[in-house]
């Protein structure tokens, strides 16, 4: 369930409980590449109007995964896929309810759902600080570790502002993957690391991005989880509006 803010003072980032099912390892794990298969072989995209509801959605994206999966884990999946089903579509009921309560921009034509499967240092999408070009995105770790983030109420995280100590910076903290903020962030976490939190394993993240309407709530500053071994597999769900 999400934990409600109030409007006028919205969280950078809001966390969610994990469904009981999304934190059950076994559920996902049949979808996590081998050591001798593909690093990166399942990555699914599926789009739904406000109309189609998340269940229908859910189909979609089971229906998806399935014409993906290599034809040897196809027995070992029909089992759980109900339960993958169940669970994709309570991640996408979530998001739908917060955007409808917390989204200031005219109500969104559709969503867009994506669903990565992969293993070592490939799966993990974005390695480098930045902030999404989107409104606001869900972001779940299903298996493996998950996204990190900075805490944004920390005294250093008003990176629009010059200090001597750090007066290469970047000028505004909205520059999505630039490399001045990237290098910025490496260098102050390395002096304040307990600025950086990270998701479990099962738990979801909504994160304010760069297009979002209220400038009370500033775009949070995230990467991808460091130190994935070759044999660390990791399962991403992240849901998206579509305006």
């Amino acid at each position: 369930m999400i934990q409600e803010p109030p409007k006028k003072s919205l969280s950078v980032t809001t966390l969610l409980q994990p469904p009981a099912e999304a934190a059950q390892h076994n559920v996902w794990d049949i979808l996590v590449p081998a050591m001798w298969e593909n690093e990166r072989y399942l990555d699914v995209t599926v789009h739904w109007a406000l109309d189609e509801g998340c269940y229908l959605a859910a189909e979609k994206c089971v229906a998806a995964i399935k014409e993906q999966l290599p034809i040897h884990k196809h027995r070992a999946w029909v089992p759980r896929k109900d339960a993958v089903k169940k669970n994709i579509a309570s991640s996408m009921q979530s998001f739908v309810t917060y955007c409808s309560e917390h989204l200031y921009q005219a109500p969104p034509q559709g969503f867009k759902a994506r669903l990565v499967c992969g293993r070592g240092i490939s799966s993990a999408k974005c390695p480098r600080w930045h902030v999404d070009q989107v409104p606001v995105r869900y972001i779940q770790a299903l298996v493996g570790p998950g996204c990190q983030y900075l805490d944004c109420q920390g005294p250093l995280m008003k990176l629009n502002e010059t200090t001597e100590e750090d007066d290469d910076q970047p000028n505004n903290a909205e520059e999505d993957t630039s490399s001045s903020l990237h290098d910025y962030v490496e260098r102050l976490v390395q002096r304040h690391p307990e600025y950086v939190q990270q998701t479990r394993e099962g738990e979801a993240v909504i994160l304010v991005g760069n297009e979002w309407a209220d400038r009370t709530a500033h775009p949070c500053i995230h990467k991808s989880p460091s130190g994935l071994m070759p044999w660390n597999g990791r399962i991403l769900f992240t849901i998206d509006v579509v305006c």
